[in-house]
């Protein structure tokens, strides 16, 4: 049984029983148990037979149940750690479990645990143009790795160190009449010819002969390629049928007609802005960039299709509100307590969801109906006319409470009285909406005319309406707001009649940028408008302020590491052009040779990036950037970099 700390405490009562005649018991235990003396390792039923004070037999059966504890072997072969019983092992071994089974039995599990840890493989290769590994082709040097499954299941990770020769393919073109010898081979006819020898590195050198062959009479032939063709040394870039006039060996003409068919490569270019993500030519993409497909087009010329990709995530928010009676959001009304959503199209055309956990309280509105003479006085205030009143109070969950009285008001005699009222006004069953002096005839218990006058001003609630539109966030009525929306502000006016402004909110973000540069010691630097010359090593920090196209202020935090001039490096920095400036088509980047271009738009977000050889000239096509203020990273391939910005401005 439990004891007082929740554990299983179990008492043992060592008891004999002397019988007056026969009697039987039940027993359940682990393993064994002791009765009279001998022990049972077996569930059954056995006796014990004693004198009872008389002398006769008196039988004694146990009914004796025995569990025995669980002893699970367990084998496991794994690659780098198992998990058992919560326990993470990285060694091969045997180990055990203790614990107690579903009877309460001492119980061991044991586990004999093999880990397999793979051995990576360096293998080092020399190769002629290629080298295929694994199933995949490799063209130029370098170092490559290979994932694959070992004979015990593990990943095993191999690499490939490769050094890739290309022979120097020589070309040579010849005219000839009639015939040509050449290496070996007498050849009669036009054509490219090929001889494949070894070079100094052993590997296969194809030297190619452009032979033209002319002959002493009339001939033709046909001819199909990609982009163009060479004959007779003219290149031929569209289809037709061309001739040549030759000289025979008598002095005749000797016409002959090439029928010549060129095909095109294909290069698409495609333009998506899409949400989440997008699938092209086989291949999802999740983020947004640049994407090229190359591909042999039905004519197998080399085609390249290029996809220019934005993505767009939506953002969700979610809302925690309190309202009394009732909540409006996003143009629905809610009445009740509970988690909605609203789903919609934001900026980008995404479908972005919305959560509102939304607690509603209700009052409890008490009724009260009385009749009285001349006057009733009820919650402060003294009423002296028939009508329905209402006394408008916070309950204990901040929420107006409104207690309604029902009054009706028997005057002795001719009588006035005024009365204030929101909106409108109830007396004697009819509703008063303007302020004015109203009067009832009533008959008094002599049977004359009691005439009754009521002054009634009538005040009204105030419904103010605003437009705003600031940088970063507004405040409102104490509320501080950092998204656009329309907003509520509910209130008691100055007459104490229930009021509703609404705010009509556009909020302008402000960016705060940091853009990361390196300079030469004592070299000028120019961030756009602005120059630094540059003096001492180090890291300096400059805060460029500038206006966003909705016209918030914004900031820049230039972080500007100058380096140290050794005499061994150049000393200065290559001249960089970037131009035209500002731009609405292309972006030229001209001065230097350049590994790597990057482009950040205004918010800091990665628009662009390319890395390959450039030489000293780059064309950017920016014809699809929104306008605005852009940063372009170039990269020099001894990994020095600059940083630039220009601006895309649309007609």
């Amino acid at each position: 049984h439990p004891d007082a700390n929740g554990c299983t405490q179990v008492d043992t009562l060592h008891l004999t029983v002397f019988y007056s005649s026969a009697n039987d018991f039940s027993a359940i235990a682990c393993e064994s148990y002791e009765w009279d003396g001998e022990t049972y390792t077996q569930s059954g039923d056995y006796t014990r037979t004693y004198q009872d004070i008389h002398g006769a037999d008196s039988v004694v059966t146990l009914h004796l149940t025995i569990h025995y504890g669980t002893h699970n072997v367990e084998n496991i072969a794994i690659c780098g750690s198992a998990e058992w019983h919560g326990v993470t092992y990285s060694e091969s071994g045997t180990y055990t479990y203790e614990y107690d089974n579903a009877y309460g039995c001492t119980s061991v599990d044991t586990l004999h645990l093999t880990i397999y840890n793979p051995t990576n493989i360096v293998l080092t290769e020399t190769a002629c143009e290629s080298f295929t590994w694994n199933g995949t082709l490799y063209t130029t040097s370098g170092n490559y790795t290979y994932a694959h499954e070992d004979t015990n299941g593990c990943t095993q990770v191999d690499t490939l160190k490769l050094t890739v020769n290309h022979p120097q393919h020589q070309s040579e073109t010849v005219t000839a009449y009639d015939s040509y010898f050449w290496n070996g081979t007498t050849y009669t006819s036009t054509g490219d010819y090929t001889f494949p020898h070894p070079d100094a590195n052993g590997c296969t050198q194809v030297d190619t002969l452009h032979l033209t062959v002319f002959y002493s009479s009339a001939n033709d032939f046909s001819a199909i390629a990609c982009e163009s063709y060479e004959w007779d040394g003219e290149t031929y870039t569209q289809s037709g049928d061309y001739t040549r006039t030759y000289q025979d060996i008598h002095g005749a003409d000797s016409v002959v007609t090439l029928h010549l068919t060129i095909h095109y490569g294909t290069h698409n270019v495609e333009n998506i802005a899409i949400c989440g993500s997008a699938e092209w030519h086989g291949v999802t993409y999740s983020e947004s960039g640049t994407y090229t497909y190359e591909y042999d087009n039905a004519y197998g010329c080399a085609s390249v299709d290029t996809l220019h990709l934005t993505i767009y995530n939506p953002t969700n928010i979610v809302l925690t509100e309190t309202a009394c009676e009732s909540f409006t959001w996003n143009g629905t009304l809610y009445t009740t307590s509970g988690n909605y959503t609203y789903a919609h199209e934001d900026a980008n055309g995404c479908t972005q969801v919305d959560t509102l956990k939304l607690t509603v309280n209700h009052p409890q509105h008490q009724s009260e109906t009385v009749t009285a003479y001349d006057s009733y006085f009820w919650n402060g205030t003294t009423y002296t006319s028939t009508g329905d009143y209402t006394f408008a109070h916070p309950d204990a969950n901040g929420c107006t409470q409104v207690d309604t009285l029902h009054l009706t008001v028997f005057y002795s005699s001719g009588n006035d009285f005024s009365a204030t009222a929101c909106e409108s006004y109830v007396w004697d069953g009819e509703t008063y909406t303007q302020s004015g002096d109203y009067t009832r005839t009533y008959q008094d218990i002599h049977g004359a005319d009691s005439v009754v006058t009521l002054h009634l001003t009538i005040n009204y609630g105030t419904h103010n309406v605003e437009s705003i539109a600031t940088c970063g966030s507004a405040e409102w009525h104490g509320v501080t707001y950092t998204e656009s929306g329309t907003y509520t502000y509910e209130y008691d006016n100055a007459y104490g009649c229930a009021s509703v402004d609404t705010l009509h909110l556009t909020v302008n973000p402000i960016y705060d940028i940091e853009v990361y540069d390196t300079v030469m010691q004592n070299q000028e630097y120019i961030f756009g408008d602005f120059t630094i010359q540059t003096a001492d090593t180090g890291l300096y920090t400059y805060d460029f302020q500038y206006s966003t196209s909705s016209g918030c202020d914004s900031t820049i935090h230039l972080v500007l590491y100058v380096m140290y001039n050794d005499g061994i490096h150049t000393s200065d920095f290559p001249t960089i052009e970037v131009f035209p400036n500002p731009t609405n088509t292309v972006l030229n980047i001209r001065g230097a040779e350049m590994q790597k271009i990057l482009i950040y738009n205004a918010d800091g977000h990665l628009v662009y990036a390319k890395e390959g050889d450039w030489q000293s000239w780059a064309t950017i096509d920016v014809s699809f950037y929104a306008t605005g203020h852009y940063f372009v990273k170039i990269v020099l391939p001894d990994g020095r970099f600059t940083t630039r910005k220009f601006i895309v401005k649309k007609q």
